[in-house]
């Protein structure tokens, strides 16, 4: 707290004294008194009013850095002691609002609480009646068939997403961290999008990793499956190829459209879509942010490199300092 603002705070008794001083001078000089002998009384005063301001104002600027230091509501009980009346008030209303507050997160945390565990239901059942459908399809030898196949596929993938939302926002992640065989990793996820492979016409290349890396099989499927798709959806003809940059890491590489480069630094964040989403109505912008969330909590780095035109590669850094969110 500087001098100035101090000076806001007690302008009113400031300008009483001063005034009570002037009134003084005032009588003195219209009752023609002799002024020494109030000199050094005056003086005095003056003195002991400059000492007392320096005291009060230490004592405000100490409280003024007590208070600065309150960070949180869960700081509160550090707030200075009360000194008079007014302040007691003030606390007072802090603490009501503070527990207002704190009420509302509550109640706002059961419903949150009750709305994942509606998600996370809705997402288990959802995939029995599309199990079904898969096993009624396999008979139907037919383009609408296969096609019909392929878009069970994608709804499928959305009730994973539902679940992955879900699971990381409530902060339950169910990883089993150990070293999985990342080539099995990738041919399971591979294997889901075989009939859109086909049906599109777009080549694979796949050179086998031979990497054993410190993951959880079930996520990391999730964040290539969440690659492959994209890859899918933005590219028209040519191949996608999935290979080891280098020892620690995984690169999904498509012929696509590409990323504009100015939307390349957001594809992970929640809800962006970018260019090519806005252009084809389709992107939800929740893929690439899903997949960014999941390897923060295996410990793998997510990035992106594009051009337009020419493609997009997606990069998965393998590390061995796994983090826990």
């Amino acid at each position: 707290m500087s001098i100035r603002a101090y000076i806001r705070i007690r302008v009113k008794f400031i300008a009483f004294i001063c005034m009570v001083f002037m009134i003084f001078a005032l009588f003195f000089y219209l009752a023609d008194l002799n002024l020494r002998q109030v000199y050094y009384p005056a003086l005095l005063s003056i003195a002991a009013g400059l000492i007392a301001g320096g005291a009060d104002y230490i004592a405000i600027r100490k409280r003024h850095i007590r208070f600065s230091e309150i960070k949180s509501s869960a700081e509160l009980e550090m707030m200075p002691e009360a000194l008079d009346e007014s302040d007691r008030d003030y606390e007072r209303i802090v603490k009501l609002i503070d527990d207002e507050r704190r009420s509302e997160k509550t109640q706002y945390a059961i419903r949150m609480k009750d709305s994942s565990d509606y998600y996370a239901a809705w997402a288990h059942q959802i995939k029995t009646p599309i199990s079904a459908m898969k096993l009624i399809l396999q008979n139907e030898d037919s383009e609408s068939g296969r096609q019909l196949s392929r878009e069970l596929t994608r709804v499928e993938q959305y009730a994973d997403m539902v679940m992955v939302y879900v699971r990381l926002d409530s902060g339950s992640s169910d990883l089993v961290l150990k070293k999985i065989d990342i080539d099995s990793v990738i041919r399971s996820a591979v294997r889901r999008f075989a009939a859109e492979f086909i049906g599109k016409k777009i080549g694979l290349v796949f050179n086998e990793t031979g990497a054993h890396k410190l993951s959880d099989a079930k996520w990391l499927q999730f964040v290539i499956e969440q690659i492959l798709s994209n890859s899918l959806k933005y590219t028209e003809k040519g191949n996608i190829s999935i290979y080891m940059s280098d020892e620690n890491t995984l690169c999904i590489e498509d012929e696509g459209i590409g990323i504009a480069s100015e939307d390349l630094p957001r594809v992970f964040d929640r809800g962006y879509t970018g260019y090519n989403g806005r252009r084809n109505c389709e992107a939800s912008g929740i893929g690439l942010y899903l997949c960014a969330g999941v390897c923060r909590k295996l410990g793998h780095r997510i990035r992106a490199e594009s051009e337009i035109g020419k493609g997009t590669r997606i990069y998965i850094e393998f590390g061995d300092d796994v983090r826990h969110e």
